[in-house]
C-alpha cells in the first residue's frame, strides 16, 4: 500500500537531512554555529576543572562593557585587544615603548653618547640603565669597555725604565716563547701568573689576584686592535698613542704589544699591535714586546 507524504513532512525530512549533512564549524564546541570566546572558555574550564571568566578589565576605560558582559566582550574582543594600553604591542600616546619597540628612541637620543641597550620597563616606560655615557670607563686599576664587555689592565710607570717586579710597568718587555712555538716565555711564566695569584718564574710570591680577579689573559689580535682610536690627538703624527687616555701609560714605540694570536703561516710568530699608528704586525715569539692583559667581563655591558 502506498503511503502519501505530505509537503510538510517532506520539508521536515529535507531540513533534517540538511542539518545532518552540514559540516560543523571548527572550534565550535558549544554548537552555536560560530566560534566565540565562550568556546575557548568551555575548553579551558574542562582542562583545568576550575571556573574561568574572560577578564578585559585592563581596557575598562575604553571598553567598560567587557568587564561585565561576556557577549559584549565577544563582539568587541578584537577592539578590546587593540585598545590603547601597555602590553598591546603598539606604542600608544603616553607610552615610551612597547615590547621591544622604542618608537625611534636609542641610548644616544636619551643622552648617552657611548651607546648601550634600552629596556622597556613596567608601564611601557624606557629604562636606560643599560646605556653608558662613554665607551670606556676607568676604575682604580682597570678600564671597562662597555661596547665589547672586555676589562683591560691599566698600565703605569712610563719612566723609560723596566721594573719586572711590577707587572703593570708599561716599560716591561716579555717574550712569548723561549722555544717556539710553545707558550713558555716570560709572558706565561712571569707576567700572567703575577696577575692571577701564582708564583712567578723568578720566585716572586704574589698575594691575591689583580683587582680581585683571577682570569687575566692575553688579548687576541682583534680584541687588542679593537681599542685603537685613530682620532686621538697626536695619533696621526706619532706624538701620542692611538688609544684612549683612560688606559694610562702606554708605550707606543715600534715593539708593539703582544696578542695571543699566532701567525697561521709561521707558528714561530705571533701578532702584535703597534699603538703608534694602529698597525698589526708580527714578531718572532722569542723576541720582546710590551703586553696589556684583558679579561672577559660581559656583565659590564
Amino acid at each position: 500500500m502506498r503511503k502519501t507524504i505530505t509537503t510538510a513532512t517532506l520539508a521536515a525530512i529535507i531540513l533534517s537531512a540538511t542539518a545532518a549533512l552540514a559540516a560543523p564549524v571548527c572550534g565550535d564546541v558549544n554548537d552555536s554555529s560560530s566560534v566565540t570566546s565562550t568556546d575557548a572558555l568551555l575548553v579551558l574550564k574542562r582542562s583545568v576543572e576550575q571556573p574561568v571568566t574572560l577578564d578585559c578589565s585592563a581596557y575598562a576605560d575604553q571598553f567598560s562593557a567587557c568587564e561585565t558582559s561576556l557577549s559584549t566582550c565577544d563582539a568587541d574582543l578584537t577592539s578590546c585587544r587593540n585598545a590603547p594600553g601597555c602590553g598591546n604591542g603598539n606604542v600608544d600616546p603616553g607610552e615610551e615603548c612597547e615590547a621591544g619597540d622604542f618608537d625611534g628612541r636609542t641610548c644616544a637620543s636619551e643622552g648617552f653618547a657611548g651607546g648601550g641597550t634600552l629596556l622597556c620597563a613596567a608601564g611601557c616606560t624606557v629604562d636606560a640603565s643599560g646605556c653608558y655615557a662613554a665607551r670606556f670607563e676607568a676604575t682604580d686599576d682597570t678600564i671597562v669597555d662597555h661596547q665589547t664587555g672586555l676589562e683591560w689592565e691599566k698600565k703605569t710607570g712610563a719612566d723609560g725604565a723596566a721594573n719586572l717586579a711590577d707587572p703593570h710597568d708599561v716599560d716591561n718587555l716579555y717574550t712569548w716563547s723561549i722555544s717556539t712555538p710553545t707558550a713558555n716565555g716570560s709572558l706565561f711564566t712571569n707576567f700572567l701568573p703575577s696577575l692571577n695569584n701564582a708564583t712567578s718564574s723568578d720566585g716572586i710570591a704574589i698575594a691575591g689576584c689583580f683587582a680581585g680577579l683571577c682570569d687575566w689573559r692575553l688579548p687576541t689580535a682583534p680584541e687588542l686592535h679593537g681599542i685603537i682610536d685613530l682620532t686621538r690627538p697626536g695619533c696621526s703624527n706619532g706624538t701620542a698613542p692611538c688609544i684612549d687616555e683612560l688606559f694610562g701609560s702606554t708605550s707606543f714605540g715600534g715593539l708593539g704589544y703582544w696578542t695571543a694570536t699566532t701567525n697561521s703561516y709561521f707558528e714561530g710568530y705571533a701578532y702584535v699591535v703597534d699603538f703608534t699608528n694602529g698597525s698589526v704586525l708580527t714578531n718572532g715569539k722569542t723576541g720582546n714586546s710590551h703586553v696589556r692583559a684583558v679579561r672577559s667581563a660581559a656583565e659590564a655591558l
